[in-house]
């Protein structure tokens, strides 16, 4: 099992765009740390759309008795370089082995 690391919580800030409608910027999004993110891979198909081939990169990330995290589905998280657009609202659960509050955030970066 690899080692808890720091993550940065990305959340876009908005602006409006030339139609008058309120758009998320992400040139200068609020970011936030969150340490003791473990980050464990999940296996995807191919990402076929639009007639492009791209593979789509996984990754859950369990927090362990983070306490209240603020971390939201149109939230992206950046690791090791790389941001992953957090793919539906966090699971928050107690673990039924161990007893500790788990958050569990389902992650994915499209490439190609």
């Amino acid at each position: 099992m690899n080692q808890p690391t720091t993550v940065q919580r990305l959340r876009a800030t908005t602006t409006v765009d030339r139609h008058g409608d309120t758009v998320d910027d992400w040139t200068s999004p609020d970011i936030v740390d969150i340490d003791g993110a473990v980050w464990a891979p999940i296996q995807n198909p191919e990402a076929n759309e639009l007639g492009r081939q791209g593979v789509v990169v996984g990754w859950a990330v369990y927090l362990i008795d983070a306490g209240v995290v603020d971390v939201a589905a149109r939230d992206r998280l950046r690791w090791d370089g790389n941001d992953y657009h957090v793919d539906g609202e966090p699971a928050r659960y107690r673990h039924p082995f161990t007893g500790r509050d788990v958050v569990e955030i389902t992650t994915r970066r499209v490439e190609g």
